[in-house]
């Protein structure tokens, strides 16, 4: 499971500080939002995997009633195993399109909730010493979702801006130059932005991230004429 830190600190970055890790992480959630916006619209950019809020909101109440039931002492094992794959749903081995957006939905919403999103990352794996908690923020991404359900998308590069204003903040930090190269020896792109732009993808839900390395700096290169 990647986190931020692992992210950065994967490219031998300086750490960030703990507001401007704050800022990545707020940016970050509202980027998300955004995407999952776009995706429930767009088949093309969703295929087969019906990533639709609307169902998103049904996992997460659905994974909320039957953790109440594990507060409460009782649970049924065939639903415990089903909970469990969607509150897996960010590790390696878990990547459902599906479950892995409702996890990470969960996640951000309970990082809101103990101030510290790698806490918040370690507690959906051991959710069950966290049942009441993780509950309650099953239910507040499910309100979070509804506040944009039923809004018009903008075009597909558009959240997508917003994730290389992000990146362009954390290359800043480390003398990074926003820039997408190519190697006079095997002709694809290169460079440290687009390794970083590698990393951070890692955190965004599955069905937003790139689908090549080439696919990835096409996107950044749009993104950053956009700007």
């Amino acid at each position: 499971m990647t986190t931020l830190v692992d992210a950065i600190a994967g490219l031998g970055f300086a750490a960030l500080s703990p507001d401007d890790e704050q800022k990545v992480r707020d940016d970050l959630k509202a980027i998300i939002g955004r995407g999952l916006q776009q995706l429930e619209g767009s088949p093309r950019h969703n295929p087969g995997a019906k990533l639709q809020i609307p169902d998103l909101q049904k996992t997460l109440r659905r994974v909320a009633k039957a953790l109440d039931a594990i507060a409460a002492g009782r649970h049924d094992p065939k639903e415990l195993s089903t909970i469990e794959q969607t509150l897996r749903g960010r590790e390696t081995g878990f990547h459902h399109v599906h479950d892995m957006a409702a996890a990470n939905e969960i996640v951000t919403a309970l990082a809101g909730m103990v101030g510290d999103r790698d806490k918040a990352d370690a507690m959906l794996p051991a959710f069950l010493n966290h049942p009441r908690q993780i509950a309650k923020a099953c239910r507040i991404a499910v309100k979070r979702l509804g506040g944009i359900k039923g809004k018009n998308g903008h075009p597909g590069i558009d959240w997508y801006v917003g994730f290389v204003n992000v990146l362009k903040f954390i290359a800043a930090k480390n003398n990074i130059t926003p820039t997408i190269s190519i190697s006079p020896w095997t002709h694809k792109a290169q460079g440290r932005f687009l390794d970083l732009a590698t990393a951070i993808e890692q955190l965004l839900p599955l069905a937003m991230r790139s689908s090549t390395n080439e696919a990835r700096a096409q996107r950044l290169k749009r993104a950053l004429r956009a700007r």
